[in-house]
């Protein structure tokens, strides 16, 4: 499960993720971030791109995709509601 070439700013998925509690950020560069995501259900990892056009790209991997998709739609949702402006 991917989302790709969203129109998020860093910035706005960094104050997102400081909302979040169920994760472990484990891999942090200037152009990609690895989210381990835990739930009842399993872990999932989120692999999130900060590509060169500005744009941000999901890919969603691990035991559970779905609760990295999950964890992700959370953040884009947050993003969108103004929760993580």
């Amino acid at each position: 499960m991917n989302l790709k070439d969203l129109n998020l700013s860093k910035d706005s998925i960094e104050q997102a993720l400081s909302a979040q509690i169920d994760y472990t950020l484990t891999i942090k560069s200037e152009a990609h971030y690895v989210v381990q995501v835990l739930s009842d259900e399993g872990m999932g990892i989120l692999n999130i791109y900060f590509k060169n056009n500005k744009k941000v790209s999901f890919l969603c991997q691990g035991e559970k995709t779905s609760t990295a998709f999950n964890f992700a739609m959370k953040l884009v949702n947050d993003i969108n509601m103004g929760v993580a402006a």
